[in-house]
């Protein structure tokens, strides 16, 4: 028992650090093509995000804890790949690299609290004043192009 237990604590752990090197790789590729479109790198952006999950249970535990740290979050639901999809938004948060590199960091280790996979992030390069508060139900399902992720 410990020893299936440790293997797969070090499966995880792989799995971990691999997602973490994603992260750190693609987030300055992402922020230097926002900036190309006009996205100030010191205005704080609201961001979406997107996880799976393989059971239900554990899409709904995690989005409890997104949740309570006050972001808004889409119902999970059962995607094309037979995984628990779940999206939302954050509350503006700062966009300079290293706040995004150490906040998507963050995400890859909640994710892993809760079995899941954290997918990545986008967002629109600019803002209208407010553009969290307009958030409601029915965009918090579907990404930033109005398609359906799974």
């Amino acid at each position: 028992m410990r020893k299936r237990f440790r293997q797969q604590r070090e499966s995880s752990s792989k799995k971990v650090r691999a997602s973490l090197g994603v992260q750190r790789s693609a987030t300055p590729k992402v922020l230097e093509l926002m900036s190309e479109i006009g996205a100030e790198p010191d205005k704080p952006l609201c961001i979406e995000f997107f996880f799976y999950a393989k059971e239900s249970g554990q899409a709904h535990e995690l989005a409890r804890a997104l949740k309570a740290l006050g972001y808004k979050t889409s119902e999970p639901r059962l995607s094309v790949n037979e995984k628990w999809c779940l999206s939302g938004w954050t509350p503006p948060l700062a966009s300079d690299m290293t706040s995004m590199v150490s906040w998507s960091e963050a995400m890859v280790r909640l994710s892993d609290r809760f079995h899941a996979e954290f997918d990545g992030w986008g967002t629109f390069p600019v803002h209208e004043e407010g553009f969290f508060d307009l958030l409601d139900r029915k965009d918090e399902g579907s990404s930033t192009d109005g398609s359906e992720r799974g």
